[in-house]
């Protein structure tokens, strides 16, 4: 008898944490929501280096320069152009998870990361 039941209660607990790992279920992640993210670049150095969002979130992102050059948000591939006088915005949805650059891309220079969680 003593069998059964340990038998039985591990299969129970095996149930229980496959469960906990389906999506949607056990997360700790907030509903998918609107997100932005104002990032000022002067020199060579941003002020804001970790953006942190959720996958299915709507990411605003607006860069601002202090001299017209592009940066490149690596991963989703999006390409901002500001100008001293104009920030760049755009609008995406993050349906990428992981961890993705952003730079200078004339010279390749490290700005920061956004990073996507999983939901």
């Amino acid at each position: 008898m003593k069998k059964i039941v340990i038998a039985l209660s591990a299969a129970v607990l095996l149930g229980l944490t496959a469960a906990c790992s389906l999506p949607g279920l056990g997360s700790n992640a907030p509903p998918a929501q609107a997100r932005s993210f104002t990032v000022h670049v002067t020199g060579k150095k941003a002020d804001l280096t970790l953006l942190k969002a959720y996958d299915g979130d709507t990411i605003t992102l607006t860069v601002y320069a202090d001299k017209s050059e592009e940066v490149h948000l690596h991963g989703y591939d999006l390409h901002f152009l500001p100008t001293p006088d104009k920030p760049a915005t755009k609008t995406f949805k993050a349906d990428k998870t992981g961890t993705f650059e952003y730079e200078i891309e004339d010279f390749s220079q490290h700005l920061g990361n956004l990073e996507v969680d999983p939901r």
